[in-house]
């Protein structure tokens, strides 16, 4: 038996002994043969659940003698202990209303200001309970989603399965002070904090030696009701959604989009990115749209917040989850993840540069029929893997670094002419 336990079992036989003539003075003989009873499960208590069960008989000397201050607290003790703070709590106080002279009330009430503690971190853990995007960007959110998630917290244990694309990054987490920490499926170790309600931050170790790691935004998903055509305008609007609340009609053509978070400039937008970040993004984001009416074609600003998605919304997020992330498989299958910085590079120039011309989007299309084969028998081969990344680390270098690799070779081509007029002249 624990030294904490053998001192709780002192204490109350030391109550017992002092409070034996408040017994002989009204408390119904029933409610003390609980507390004994009580007694008696603390001294054979080993887990959390023993507590509960000696918990349980103190209650019911609560509930046989409601005035019984010594009780109350008796019964705070072992709910503290049986890992109940907010049940404890209670306790207490009712402890403090019946005898507000105690001896002990500034340390019952320093105890109390500890487990409000508790109860606020045990509540900022269970916040995180529910369904997620991760948005790998700068922190914004692009409208790239790599996973949905759905997060389970039991026990102070964070669990999240993905349910999107790339699922080996499900993880395991515990507490870390104000945050979380824990590793992925894959092995990679993460750190985390709630930013708010409907926001996680993680901090990815990618290479923590070299100083690889990444900055990742999760949010909670929502959606607008609106599904757009590749003209922009609007093909459907969900009932009771928060398009048709605002008053937005099929056939309304939308113009110009504006956000409460960062978005991509106009050069990494295309028609098939903005039906993708329309209906479905972060629930808390504020969207003003510039809308053309179907019937008059007069404009008008329309304000939007998104509403969290149901469960069907939900998977039919994680099915069409690639139609923004996708590709960079080869990447992918060097690097061992979608999420991998190197691949964020290459995606953002196929966003950014690729997908805005007409050459591009063949060039694109053209290597998505043909790259997922090559990319299957590049995961599976250390030396394949290891030589498509250095294939590929002068392209993330000059992505990275444009004004560098521009002066690398115009001194490199100047070196060349010089070489060769001095070859001429020779």
């Amino acid at each position: 038996m624990s030294r904490s336990v053998h001192w709780f079992v002192g204490l109350c036989s030391l109550l017992f002994l002092l409070f034996d003539g408040a017994w002989a003075q009204g408390i119904p003989e029933a409610a003390r043969r609980h507390v004994i009873r009580g007694q008696a499960a603390v001294e054979m208590a080993r887990t959390p659940e023993g507590f509960r069960a000696a918990a349980e008989e103190f209650a019911q000397a609560v509930r046989l003698a409601p005035d019984w201050a010594e009780a109350h607290y008796n019964l705070a003790v072992v709910q503290a202990k049986a890992g109940d703070a907010a049940a404890a709590i209670e306790s207490y106080r009712r402890y403090l209303t019946l005898a507000p002279q105690a001896p002990d009330a500034r340390k019952v009430r320093d105890e109390i200001a500890r487990l409000e503690y508790l109860v606020e971190h045990k509540q900022r853990l269970n916040s995180l309970a529910g369904t997620w995007y991760i948005a790998v960007n700068d922190g914004s959110w692009s409208g790239v989603r790599e996973a949905v998630y759905q997060i389970t917290v039991r026990d102070g244990e964070i669990n999240a399965v993905a349910e999107g694309r790339d699922a080996s990054w499900s993880f395991r987490a515990t507490p870390e002070g104000d945050g979380i920490r824990g590793r992925f499926t894959k092995g990679t170790e993460f750190r985390g904090k709630l930013v708010n309600p409907n926001a996680i931050e993680l901090t990815v170790f990618y290479d923590d030696e070299r100083g690889e790691r990444q900055e990742i935004l999760w949010r909670r998903p929502g959606t607008t009701g609106i599904t757009l055509d590749p003209s922009r305008r609007i093909k459907h609007i969900e009932p009771d959604s928060p398009a048709q609340r605002a008053g937005l009609q099929p056939g309304d053509r939308v113009g110009s989009v504006f956000s409460s978070i960062t978005l991509p400039t106009e050069r990494g937008r295309n028609e098939r990115w903005l039906a993708d970040w329309l209906r479905f993004g972060p629930v808390d984001e504020k969207i003003l749209l510039v809308v053309e009416s179907a019937t008059d074609g007069t404009r008008r600003e329309v304000r939007i917040e998104r509403q969290p998605l149901s469960e069907a919304q939900v998977r039919e997020s994680a099915r069409g989850i690639s139609a923004t992330g996708a590709g960079c498989f080869i990447a992918t299958a060097a690097y061992g993840s979608a999420l991998a910085p190197q691949v964020q590079v290459l995606r953002e120039l196929r966003d950014r540069q690729l997908l805005t011309n007409a050459a591009g989007r063949a060039l694109v299309a053209f290597y998505y029929r043909h790259s997922p084969p090559l990319a299957a028998y590049i995961a599976e081969r250390p030396w394949a893997r290891a030589l498509v990344r250095w294939s590929l680390a002068p392209v993330i270098f000059g992505v990275r670094h444009p004004l560098a690799t521009l002066l690398f070779v115009l001194g490199a081509g100047g070196c060349w002419l010089l070489l060769a007029r001095n070859r001429r002249a020779g």
